[in-house]
């Protein structure tokens, strides 16, 4: 991340700038984590791989020729289920190389061959993010909610759609959806912070950016935000030590 913490510029208007969207790809999901300040963005993707995901993945399952013994038993031939694994993991491989409309493919091809595959529904729904397609990315991603309603990262990202369409009290929703079923989810605590912080609720914003410091004390952008709610507050000295842990944290 860009080190520009420099306050020979007025900070004070940064919550009605625009928001700056870190993407993460790892694994199979991204995430979205935002910044309060305006950074550019770096070419393609911002990644900030402080941030820890749960990979995503399906359970083998057994042929059933594995199920018995003999050297006469045929090999069964792949059942769905097996097949749409096989796709989302190819649409994985697709978002990773930032290959979106072929991870839409291969996401939507999973999904034919398994319709209750919510990870496959959420990672189309990364994709038409990625793209830009944000109606789309939230169609899917309420699917994935259906299908799981314990999903906590398919809340989150929602949540991060409808915080980039500025549906602030959706966004809320979702981040405390994702709370509830995950506490120890420290990007879901640095979005909501940021919403506090665009709506002026400054006491919440540095509670939330705390939190997720607490469960990731590498969280630069968390150190960045709470430095600019700090400026916004009158509180320079504690602005400056967070800005110089952020700055020290995205140094390679």
């Amino acid at each position: 991340m860009p080190a520009t913490y420099s306050f020979h510029r007025e900070m004070t208007c940064y919550f009605s700038s625009g928001l700056m969207l870190a993407l993460l790809l790892l694994f199979s999901l991204h995430l979205q984590a935002y910044s309060i300040s305006v950074l550019p963005l770096v070419k393609g993707q911002n990644l900030n791989l402080a941030v820890a995901v749960k990979k995503v993945s399906a359970p083998r399952m057994q042929l059933p020729s594995e199920q018995l013994s003999g050297p006469a038993l045929p090999i069964a031939p792949p059942t769905p289920a097996i097949d749409a694994k096989v796709n989302f993991d190819s649409g994985v491989t697709s978002l990773g190389k930032l290959d979106y409309n072929k991870a839409i493919s291969e996401f939507t091809e999973a999904i034919r061959l398994d319709p209750t595959f919510a990870p496959a529904y959420l990672g189309r729904g990364n994709a038409h993010s990625n793209q830009g397609n944000l109606d789309e990315a939230i169609r899917d991603y309420c699917e994935a909610i259906r299908l799981d309603p314990n999903y906590a990262i398919a809340y989150y990202n929602r949540g991060a759609v409808y915080q980039h369409k500025n549906k602030f009290s959706k966004a809320v929703s979702d981040y405390n959806a994702a709370i509830r079923l995950d506490p120890n989810y420290a990007p879901a605590y640095n979005n909501r912070g940021v919403v506090y912080g665009r709506k002026g609720d400054f006491n919440k914003a540095i509670s939330d950016f705390t939190e997720a410091i607490r469960l990731d004390p590498n969280y630069a952008i968390a150190y960045e935000n709470r430095g600019v709610v700090y400026v916004n507050t009158g509180k320079r000295a504690k602005a400056n030590a967070d800005f110089a842990t952020a700055r020290r944290l995205a140094s390679p």
